[in-house]
């Protein structure tokens, strides 16, 4: 038998070795690693979940078109843009607040109304002191009637819907009679706001009654802001008048509401179109004592 000498023999070992390691990287390296899958947190309402997502990926927001009737109950929602067209109306059930990337338009012939759909009669911060059965009404942005409906709330920042006045008589215990209006924030991030159309956040008037007439609901919320806010349109939150009473009284007017609009660069929506109006006293039918208005609410205008 032919021997190799020594020396061959490790070279031909070393050899054999190398193409071992070889083959191991080559079968390493023809495997496709599987990929991780992206993070995915769960979004708690009214919050925009962060997800890691991939370069190719695009995370986008819908709009919302607004051209016959839509609701929206208390909570938080986000859209790229909201647009409510000449016909449409938007409800607002209670406090809501939208969030806009680019761009907030109401169209003249279009409205976003939450009137009565803030606290129920008795109910929130302003609620009469003199309890439901009563000719007291709701504050706001101002004290309701004869001032047993406190005023409350931040005049720059308001976070509270209207509340609600005293049903007056049992009769009367029904609907929105004596509800304050609801609570509308929008913050556009980007763009502009233009209101041509109406928002309303009204305080409801109380029912009438045979013997004593209800005090009216207070006004809700309307604030507002944008980089650019433009239009000519109307916003209001009023509050409620009082219902007409017989040998019991006459209801007490609401407090008017809150309304804020926070711009940084322009701003030329008429001061002259918005109003926060207290509510009257109801009709006095000269045996009765009177009611008391509420007082004004509060409007204010601010830079960021």
């Amino acid at each position: 038998m032919k021997k190799f000498p020594v020396k061959s023999r490790l070279t031909a070992a070393a050899l054999v070795f190398l193409a071992a390691v070889l083959c191991v990287i080559i079968q390493a390296c023809s495997k496709t690693p599987s990929p991780s899958s992206p993070s995915n947190p769960t979004a708690t309402p009214g919050t925009i979940a962060t997800a890691t997502i991939t370069p190719t990926s695009t995370a986008t927001l819908t709009g919302l078109d607004v051209t016959g009737s839509t609701t929206l109950s208390t909570g938080a929602f986000a859209y790229s843009y909201v647009y409510i067209h000449s016909g449409g109306t938007l409800t607002v059930n209670g406090a809501v607040t939208l969030n806009v990337t680019d761009y907030f338009t109401v169209d003249s012939g279009g409205s976003i109304n939450g009137d009565g759909l803030g606290y129920i009669a008795g109910q929130g911060p302003g609620a009469p002191s003199s309890g439901l059965n009563s000719s007291g009404a709701g504050g706001h942005g101002g004290h309701g009637g004869a001032g047993n409906g406190a005023a409350n709330d931040s005049a720059t920042a308001p976070a509270l819907m209207g509340s609600g006045g005293s049903y007056g008589n049992p009769e009367c215990i029904s609907g929105t009679n004596s509800s304050g209006g609801g609570l509308l924030k929008i913050f556009v991030a980007s763009g502009f706001a233009t209101i041509n159309g109406i928002i309303s956040m009204n305080g409801m008037i109380s029912c009438s009654s045979g013997f004593q007439g209800g005090g009216g609901g207070a006004g809700g919320t309307i604030y507002i802001i944008a980089p650019s806010i433009y239009g000519s349109g109307t916003m209001t939150a009023n509050g409620g008048y009082g219902g007409a009473g017989g040998m019991g009284g006459t209801g007490d007017g609401g407090g008017g509401g809150i309304i804020v609009l926070s711009y940084h660069s322009t701003d030329t929506f008429p001061d002259a179109n918005v109003s926060v109006a207290a509510g009257g006293p109801g009709y006095y039918m000269g045996m009765t004592p009177p009611g008391i208005a509420g007082t004004d609410g509060i409007f204010n205008k601010i830079t960021f």
